[in-house]
């Protein structure tokens, strides 16, 4: 029995008629033939449904050719510029180190000298080299020639509490005065001490020109190290009386007295005159800490120009094919 949607519920009631089965047969001819000759449209792919992905081709590695040199190598001239930075950074770091030692050798020779009691000035004047006896503590007895005392500026009060009212303690000049022993009739340089710029005139200070017979105390000093970038001449050449730094040879040679400088300290001081005690002996040292900056910049840098003069070569290298 044939089963299909056109011969549903005509074969069971016609089966005795032979006509009715002829004609069935015909009908289902012509529907499969109808069937065969039209196209029905494939189901629309939803929006929701996932679209198949292909898979992407199989990857394959082959070995790269070896790299070319590098058009923008650093040249001779300059790793030779700049590997002159962390050589010049290892140079400072031993500088600073060379400075600290001098800073502890001198607080040390400021520490035992200012703790030993004065001695006579007229007992030392024999030495050879007065530098080596810088911030020795003396005593001298003589009187003062106020006609050729000499200034030295600009300097800052160390007494800052006993500046005069109305002047600043950071500005000002240190009275050099000569000073005739009374025993060998030597002329020596006295620092009676600080004062403002306005009191530069003797004038101004009458009472503190002290006269006749004195006895002070202070401390042998040496010249002064002058300053590389200081351009400005040791003496004034318009002010011959104003020198710009402790220079002991030039002011003892314009004055006419021996080459001895003494700084007076702060019991010497009169009333209406120059402030003395004007020694620095209090000094910081932190050439340690600037050691260890220099010597950390210097191998930082020294490991920045050994990565830029002269780069690690490459590894083997691998590049992706797609076939």
């Amino acid at each position: 029995m044939s089963r299909n949607v056109f011969s549903k519920g005509i074969l069971p009631h016609c089966q005795k008629c032979h006509r009715a089965l002829r004609w069935t047969n015909q009908l289902e001819t012509f529907v499969t033939t109808v069937r065969g000759q039209i196209k029905i449209p494939k189901r629309q792919m939803s929006a929701h449904a996932k679209p198949v992905l292909q898979k992407p081709p199989p990857i394959k590695f082959k070995s790269a050719p070896p790299p070319e040199a590098k058009s923008n190598e650093l040249s001779t001239l300059l790793k030779v510029v700049l590997g002159s930075f962390p050589l010049t950074a290892y140079g400072l770091a031993y500088w600073q180190w060379q400075r600290r030692k001098w800073k502890i050798n001198l607080l040390k020779t400021i520490d035992e000298r200012t703790a030993a009691d004065p001695v006579p000035l007229t007992d030392l004047l024999d030495t050879a080299d007065m530098n080596n006896l810088d911030y020795t503590k003396v005593w001298l007895e003589g009187e003062f020639d106020h006609s050729r005392e000499v200034l030295i500026g600009y300097r800052p009060n160390f007494q800052p509490d006993r500046t005069p009212k109305g002047f600043k303690a950071n500005f000002g000049l240190l009275v050099v005065t000569p000073f005739k022993l009374k025993d060998t009739g030597h002329e020596v340089l006295v620092n009676r001490g600080w004062v403002p710029v306005a009191w530069e005139n003797p004038e101004t200070r009458k009472e503190g020109q002290i006269t006749g017979k004195v006895k002070i105390y202070g401390m042998i000093r040496a010249s002064e190290r002058r300053n590389p970038l200081d351009v400005n001449p040791t003496q004034d050449p318009k002010n011959p009386r104003l020198f710009s730094n402790r220079d002991i040879n030039a002011i003892a040679s314009y004055l006419g007295t021996d080459p001895v400088f003494v700084d007076s300290d702060l019991e010497s001081s009169v009333e209406g005159g120059p402030i003395g005690g004007q020694t620095n002996i209090k000094f910081n040292n932190r050439h340690m800490e600037y050691v260890l900056t220099w010597l950390s910049l210097a191998i930082g840098m020294s490991v920045l120009w050994r990565n830029q003069a002269f780069p690690r070569a490459l590894t083997k290298r691998y590049t992706r094919t797609v076939r």
